[in-house]
């Protein structure tokens, strides 16, 4: 994820060093999805496909103008950073922010560095900020263990505009993982219930302290009571869903009555030291409109989600998939060159 975001970030700062002759620039997917002529999945969005941020989306909103008499969540100061502070975790720190410079602390200011951020002419309007050398995983552990003291393992990042501090992020490295945590998407939309309308709920694995455990591996099962039910099963690996960057999302659908539906999540294999299970109420809306459809058959008798036995895609050689695959490479090799 880090790759991906610095990368988008070079390419991002190339567009602003052309010779202005571009009429704009975009991404070409904001999500993750399967691409359909290529049997790889798409990595390249700014959030997941379930629509969970990624390191990226952080650097592209740092891009924004901040505005401190009218702030809200687009525009306002922001500081973001990108580092979980975990055994596998870069020595570098790097920080997205849209202020004027970033104050970056750590063991509860033991440590302390102040670089700005760049606001090139011509190039990006705001550079992400590395902070060299400043993670290091024994240290840490050092105050944790030998020093007692693993409340005091943390980094903060406070985002300056003209002198004061606008915009504040703190951060700490997970601990054990001892509870889960679920919480819905809504995007600002309601879920309505006309038993086609759906919503992400994600299931978070974390420590007793609220941190999300990135390095988590359990895998989730959902139930769900009420109003509502799971899209997908097992065969999709929808529910259990393994556990992906600490969280497991899962899509729960309305149906065609609004009212509660709650939502159940637990380990797979429970036990003592198992993280806890997590419970969520929400509810659903009336539609709108009325629903126009024969009730020939209860929302309940729908097919099955669940994959054939059969394979019913047509058989291909190896040597068919292979010259299929080499046609797509040489598709996206000559892909906007004029010839």
């Amino acid at each position: 994820m880090k790759t991906q975001a610095l990368s988008l970030a070079k390419t991002y700062d190339g567009l602003y060093r052309t010779t202005g002759k571009f009429i704009g620039g975009a991404l070409w997917h904001p999500f993750d999805h399967q691409r359909g002529y290529h049997p790889d999945p798409y990595w390249g969005g700014i959030y997941d496909a379930f629509r969970q941020p990624k390191y990226a989306y952080h650097m592209f909103r740092s891009q924004t103008a901040h505005d401190l008499d009218h702030p809200t969540a687009e525009s306002g100061p922001m500081v973001y950073i990108m580092h979980e502070m975990t055994q596998f975790s870069d020595p570098d720190v790097v920080v997205f922010s849209n202020c004027d410079s970033v104050r970056l602390s750590i063991y509860d200011g033991e440590k302390s560095w102040t670089l700005p951020v760049i606001h090139r002419e011509g190039g990006m309007p705001s550079s992400p900020v590395v902070f060299e050398n400043v993670w290091d995983f024994w240290e840490a552990r050092d105050h944790s263990y030998t020093n007692k003291n693993w409340q005091g393992v943390n980094m903060v990042a406070e985002g300056i505009v003209d002198g004061k501090v606008v915009a504040t992020e703190r951060k700490m490295p997970s601990r054990r993982s001892t509870k889960l945590r679920l919480y819905a998407d809504w995007e600002g939309k309601p879920l309505v219930a006309d038993g086609s309308d759906f919503i992400v709920v994600v299931a978070e694995v974390t420590d007793d302290n609220g941190n999300v455990r990135r390095l988590a591996k359990e895998n989730i099962v959902f139930e769900v009571e009420g109003e509502g039910e799971i899209i997908g099963d097992a065969s999709i690996h929808a529910n259990p869903r393994p556990v992906e960057w600490g969280s497991a999302p899962v899509l729960i659908r309305s149906t065609r009555t609004p009212g509660e539906i709650k939502i159940k999540a637990r380990v797979e294999f429970p036990g003592t030291h198992a993280p806890t299970p997590a419970e969520l109420v929400i509810e659903s809306m009336p539609a709108d409109m009325p629903a126009v459809y024969k009730d020939e058959k209860k929302l309940s008798d729908k097919p099955s989600l669940a994959r054939s036995d059969k394979n019913d895609a047509p058989g291909l050689t190896d040597e068919e998939k292979r010259k299929i695959l080499e046609e797509v490479d040489l598709q996206q090799q000559e892909f906007g060159i004029q010839k």
